[in-house]
Order: C-alpha cells, then sequence, then structure tokens
C-alpha cells in the first residue's frame, strides 16, 4: 500500500473518479476512502474482488475439508 495515493479523502475520489478508477485498474490495489480524516470505505477494482472471493472461497473449502478429515 501507498498511503500517499491508496488513501484518498472522499472529495478527491467525488472530483478525479476517472483517475482514481484508473489508478485502481493500474495497481490492482485498494483504495481507502476517507471521511474527516477517518477510514470510511474501501474501493477495489472488480477484478482483484473476485480474486479476492475466490481466495476466500478456496480457504473456506479448505478448512471445511480438513475439520471434516479431523473428525
Amino acid at each position: 500500500m501507498d498511503i500517499t495515493k491508496d488513501i484518498q479523502p472522499m472529495t478527491t475520489f467525488r472530483n478525479h473518479s476517472a483517475e482514481i478508477m484508473q489508478h485502481l485498474k493500474d495497481t490492482k490495489r485498494p483504495v481507502i476512502l476517507t471521511v474527516n480524516g477517518k477510514a470510511a470505505a474501501v474501493v477495489q477494482d472488480a477484478k482483484a474482488y473476485q480474486h479476492l472471493l475466490d481466495l476466500a472461497a478456496e480457504a473456506s473449502a479448505a478448512e471445511a475439508s480438513a475439520k471434516a478429515s479431523r473428525t
């Protein structure tokens, strides 16, 4: 994570959404949006998010399989 580019105020996202969306696509890193200096939301490229969901599903399946083999 590059805090100078990956953490942005909500107003910057609102005013420069096209550039931030291109940044998401190029880097595959999420952007944390802040309101009043506090993290409020995370925006992520759809393909990177799907990859994260796939990894979580694989981990869940592996955990279930390991749990089943112990019993």
